[in-house]
């Protein structure tokens, strides 16, 4: 039976997720010119509403300004902090700053934040490198994200999930977030919990005989 029980485990279906980016869902972000990679741009920067999985609506940040944000069903796969090139800061920034956040230029300093510690490697300094801000960057916008970047150096943290899309990196920007609560399971995998219960009290019935 326990054999029995592991294999009907072992057999369960990988979970598929996807996000797609939904502008009606209640986010903070607004535009930000900046020089990304020696590209001077205008770029919106903050929070990103999405639907996972088309139903639970979700507000994640961007790690990958360089790729497109696709709008239609993007397949993900959930990567932990842990394994992401400076992930444990990014947390830390995440879990400190993101309940405090009330307006959008709030959010768009840590958007900023974030993309400095993942495009410059910890070099925290928006004067200089992939990524910095321009000339008529808001003040204070670029002031926050300094003040952010100085009290997250050599800070770490966890529960933050990276979205990679599934095709790749360079596919889709990967988002990242706290864990997203409360996913329905598919039917399929409570068919399958189900029927290895059915399987177990039947032993156990048999076995009280």
């Amino acid at each position: 039976m326990k054999h029995l029980l592991l294999l009907l485990l072992a057999a369960l279906p990988a979970i598929p997720h996807t996000i797609t980016f939904d502008s009606s869902v209640p986010h903070l972000s607004q535009s930000l010119n900046l020089k990304l990679n020696g590209n001077t741009m205008d770029i919106t920067a903050g929070q990103i509403g999405v639907r996972f999985d088309d139903t639970v609506p979700a507000l994640m940040f961007c790690a990958d300004p360089l790729t497109w944000l696709l709008l239609g069903p993007t397949g993900v796969t959930p990567v932990p902090e842990a394994s992401f090139v400076n992930g444990p800061r990014l947390a830390w920034l995440y879990n400190t700053y993101n309940p405090t956040l009330t307006q959008a230029w709030e959010a768009s300093a840590l958007q900023l934040a974030i993309w400095e510690v993942i495009l410059d490697n910890n070099a925290d300094n928006l004067e200089t490198g992939r990524a910095r801000k321009t000339e008529d960057t808001e003040g204070r916008v670029v002031t926050l994200a300094t003040t952010m970047l100085s009290a997250s150096a050599g800070r770490s943290s966890s529960g933050v999930t990276f979205w990679v899309p599934d095709g790749g990196p360079s596919t889709s920007q990967t988002l990242f977030a706290a864990a997203i609560p409360n996913i329905p399971a598919p039917e399929p995998m409570n068919g399958v919990l189900l029927g290895a219960g059915l399987l177990m009290i039947g032993a156990l019935r048999r076995r009280a005989r």
